[in-house]
């Protein structure tokens, strides 16, 4: 990638079609085979005030630039055949800056906000034994 090159914005929350996303939700939410616990992963879920409203539960998973970066780097030349230089450039340009624009306010909409480098014990627990209690709302 060139420094000067055009990127397709996907850190951007326009880059998610909210209107299908939100039609997909409410048709999992609102069937009669509804699950008890339903998880939304995504950078963006936090961001907007209608998706929040009906979250009874917001988590956040905080790592460290480093740790995000390095994350990103492994995922993009494993899974994409990005090389080192054009994961780095593309992160510079781009990705960084909507990091900071749109992810990492929405650490101010969480419940929890969890240690990305500390994923098993306490927070784990407590997570896991609220999903158990939705799925079992009759148990102690």
């Amino acid at each position: 990638m060139k420094a000067n090159m055009q990127y397709d914005d996907f850190n951007h929350p326009d880059a998610l079609n909210y209107d299908a996303f939100m039609k997909d939700v409410n048709e999992v939410r609102t069937t009669d085979n509804k699950g008890d616990v339903i998880i939304i992963e995504d950078i963006f879920a936090l961001y907007f005030a209608e998706l929040r409203e009906i979250l009874d539960l917001k988590l956040f998973v905080d790592a460290d630039a480093d740790e995000r970066l390095y994350r990103r780097i492994s995922r993009n030349m494993k899974n994409w055949g990005f090389s080192m230089e054009e994961v780095a450039t593309y992160y510079l340009h781009a990705a960084k800056h909507r990091e900071i624009e749109f992810a990492l306010p929405t650490k101010k909409y969480t419940d929890i906000i969890i240690n990305g480098h500390q994923m098993e014990g306490t927070a784990k627990h407590i997570i896991c034994s609220w999903i158990y209690s939705r799925m079992n709302p009759a148990s102690p």
